[in-house]
């Protein structure tokens, strides 16, 4: 896995007004979902001061529509992937999409120099199975 191409909070602005939504619109969203955040909590998220844990970033990408990957600046689609789960390789692939939500979003509790070690071994790892293919 690379680097985020972005920061969250440009992706967050971009989101915030793409889906045109205020803060303050998104505060009555995620207080419907069960996350109570202030205006100035989505102010330092904006500006980039701080970034949301998983559970927050999960509501707030379930809130403006947009898978929490892309949220965290990695190169992938804007908005979550949507599966016909008619089959069981499609059943198959959404389960692997939720679990990489979920790590993705684990590591962007990290703190980055941890993040990239975590990076680098996958790299490494990656290479010494494609050696051997």
């Amino acid at each position: 896995m690379s680097k985020p191409l972005v920061t969250f909070s440009e992706r967050f602005n971009v989101a915030l007004e793409y889906r045109e939504v205020s803060p303050t619109e998104l505060l009555k969203r995620l207080k419907a979902s069960g996350i109570n955040l202030s205006l100035s909590t989505i102010s330092q998220y904006k500006s980039g001061y701080s970034s949301p844990k998983s559970d927050r970033l999960n509501a707030i990408s379930k809130c403006l529509q947009v898978s929490p990957v892309w949220l965290m600046g990695y190169d992938v689609p804007m908005e979550d992937v949507k599966i016909d789960f008619s089959d069981e390789s499609a059943i198959q692939l959404a389960k692997l999409n939720q679990k990489l939500s979920m790590y993705a979003a684990k590591l962007s509790e990290l703190n980055p120099e941890f993040r990239q070690k975590i990076f680098d071994e996958i790299d490494f790892l990656s290479e010494i199975e494609n050696k051997d293919k």
